[in-house]
């Protein structure tokens, strides 16, 4: 939320820069109210480091879809160095013996579908936390993918000021590190940062 610092300190120091960030998907009208990440329904990003410092694009249609290679800039000053962000993108999930696009706006609500097997299998012996059994409970309520990815977002956005924290620990504690996939925006942004740092082979 301090993208207008972050942009200024890496001027400063020419490092190259990969910012992982949350798509953040809101209603475009009053106070940007967030919103559940839906195609085609006029909604946008309310993250500054998206809308006004890098990709300089509101229209979360036009985000979903933007390829790789829009996200990476490159700043010329004494020194030339470059700047990659990474949001959320759409997951392919499983439900109900059908594939369905999952859209999703924050780290939380992607690590759920990228791992959306997991969170399916978790029984009700297993000692999670109260957050991870509301997702487990959606995940076996709802009827059509719709309602579970209303529910899921719903799940995720109590008001909760340290949800973020909750859902970390929740996951740390219930599962294994090596079990858990690493959600592709990330992956992605990584491995850019891994090829750009690497050195040059002889």
């Amino acid at each position: 939320r301090h993208s207008h610092r972050l942009s200024s300190l890496i001027d400063k120091l020419c490092l190259p820069t990969l910012v992982i960030s949350d798509l953040d998907s809101a209603e475009p009208d009053g106070y940007h109210k967030a919103a559940r990440p839906l195609r085609n329904k006029g909604l946008i990003s309310s993250n500054y480091a998206i809308t006004d410092w890098l990709i300089k694009e509101k229209d979360l249609d036009k985000l979903i879809d933007l390829p790789a290679e829009k996200k990476e800039f490159t700043n010329e000053t004494v020194y030339k160095y470059s700047i990659r962000i990474a949001y959320q993108t759409p997951i392919k999930v499983t439900f109900n013996e059908t594939s369905n696009e999952a859209l999703s706006s924050t780290f939380e609500d992607c690590m759920v579908y990228t791992n959306y097997e997991l969170f399916k299998n978790f029984g009700e012996s297993d000692d999670v936390g109260s957050l991870i059994k509301k997702i487990k409970n959606a995940i076996d309520a709802e009827k059509t993918f719709d309602e579970l990815h209303s529910e899921i977002y719903s799940v995720l956005r109590t008001g909760k000021s340290d949800l973020k924290a909750e859902f970390a620990l929740d996951l740390i504690y219930a599962v294994e590190p090596i079990k858990l996939k690493v959600p592709q925006y990330i992956a992605e942004g990584l491995e850019w940062l891994q090829i750009l740092l690497s050195p040059e082979e002889e």
